[in-house]
């Protein structure tokens, strides 16, 4: 009797991830984020006031001199799942393991949707769920962010079902997963969210058009759907966003300051503090050598820990998803010729990159930042790389899935091809390796060393 030894590969998600927050999972411990610790006070005044009065604050009158509690999100309702979610995950770390496991069994769902076999598609929902930025979140504090982050692939996970399907039920999944991704309380990630879904119905509804493989009327269905989903979520989250935009109005987010208005939009946050937090594009280095730039985990836990030296005021988090991920993302392309899916991934985590920079690349941050809608109330233009792991991890599932194939075919061709791109590939990396070895960082300085004693240090900082 034959059996599919693979069928339950997608437990060591959940498994996995609860073996990497067993401290806090198991024993309840919570690591001290300055943002943990300042929401404290906040959150026992929520309490004390719920238990003394049968209605919601709306006032919170200690911080800034009074403001609304409801619209700045000190108190908000809404999400069906929080008691729930409260009861059953009754520690931070098993809420902080619900949302790692939602989004890795997520992607876990895509790539077998897109054909890829089951251990490819493990490590895919692995990398996007294991990803180092996510625990450097926890260390923050930022639990909203881990929140919206694990609903993402759910997200597009049901884009992708309403364009490929356009069945009507995609509309109720759709809407009530971009519901739960609001109620999470994190605009940023979610405007981020439907950056990449628009995008990938525009990159569909594009080459559907060249190809000829879809009618127009299939693609008006596909798009007609995912308005509805949209829409729907939207009077879902009404109450309490409602109110969040009414005060947004008279916050740094949606105002200008009353002591300085120099540099800042009719609406929303001045260039220099949205841009505060750009990813210096020679700091894309430390996607391959992740402690180029410090950030570098000691055993000993002390001030060199947090030691960082890029170009972002500081930091508590890394980008770098793995080396593998990247070498494995690029075999795939070399293997195999991407298709229409790949592309996009490809695509999107170029202009992912190029956001990123924020002030250092204002091609195209600059129109986004004045002409996009709500775009210049966010900052941390950097925060979009959290999406990465997503896009580059199923890249590199692809990848391992195609080079499985070729190892189990006899075909000496396949094999041959199969060696010589490993050879470029990993070749090309130990030659980055040596060069950077040899001469660090004077190789993207755009300065002579012989000329670097003619300048202030500052400047060459800048350069």
């Amino acid at each position: 009797m034959r059996t599919n030894s693979n069928k339950y590969l997608w437990v060591l998600i959940p498994t996995l991830v609860s073996i990497f927050l067993v401290d806090m999972v198991y024993f309840g411990k919570i690591p001290l984020a300055s943002d943990t610790i300042s929401y404290k006070p906040i959150s026992e005044w929520v309490k004390n006031y719920s238990l003394e009065n049968s209605n919601i604050p709306h006032w919170y009158p200690n911080l800034f001199g009074g403001m609304p509690s409801y619209g700045s999100y000190i108190c908000t309702s809404g999400d069906p799942l929080a008691k729930i979610r409260n009861f059953l995950l009754f520690n931070r770390g098993l809420k902080y393991w619900d949302f790692f496991t939602i989004g890795g069994l997520a992607i876990y769902l895509l790539l077998r949707r897109r054909h890829i076999g089951k251990l490819s598609a493990l490590f895919g929902g692995l990398v996007t769920c294991l990803t180092p930025y996510l625990f450097g979140l926890i260390n923050a504090g930022h639990s909203t962010k881990i929140m919206s982050l694990g609903y993402f692939p759910l997200l597009f996970l049901a884009a992708d079902y309403c364009i490929t399907e356009r069945k009507i039920r995609g509309i109720l999944l759709l809407g009530l997963i971009a519901a739960l991704q609001l109620w999470a309380n994190h605009p940023q990630i979610v405007y981020y969210s439907w950056m990449v879904v628009v995008f990938f119905w525009l990159w569909n509804l594009v080459a559907d058009r060249i190809s000829k493989t879809q009618t127009v009327r299939q693609d008006t269905m596909a798009s007609l759907m995912l308005v509805g989903g949209l829409i729907l979520a939207l009077v879902l989250v009404s109450d309490p966003y409602i109110s969040v935009y009414e005060f947004q109005e008279y916050s740094n987010r949606g105002a200008s300051s009353v002591l300085d208005e120099s540099g800042t939009t009719d609406s929303g946050v001045k260039w220099d503090y949205a841009t505060q937090w750009s990813f210096e594009p020679k700091e894309l280095i430390s996607f391959l050598y992740p402690y180029y730039y410090g950030m570098q985990n000691y055993p000993t836990r002390d001030i060199k820990s947090a030691a960082y030296w890029g170009g972002m005021p500081f930091t508590q988090s890394t980008h770098y998803f793995g080396l593998l991920v990247v070498l494995l993302a690029i075999l795939g392309a070399v293997l195999k010729k991407p298709d229409r899916f790949n592309l996009f991934l490809w695509v999107t985590s170029g202009l992912i990159l190029l956001v990123g920079f924020g002030s250092y690349f204002p091609i195209l941050f600059g129109p986004l930042f004045h002409l996009a809608p709500f775009f210049n109330k966010f900052r941390v233009p950097s925060m979009i790389y959290s999406f990465l792991p997503l896009t580059i991890g199923i890249l590199a599932a692809g990848g391992l899935d195609h080079l499985l194939k070729l190892i189990t075919n006899e075909k000496s061709t396949a094999l041959r091809k199969l060696k010589k791109s490993v050879l470029i590939i990993f070749g090309g990396f130990i030659g980055l390796t040596l060069i950077y070895l040899l001469f660090g960082n004077s190789i993207i300085a755009f300065i002579k060393p012989t000329e670097a004693g003619q300048y202030d240090p500052r400047v060459i900082a800048q350069i």
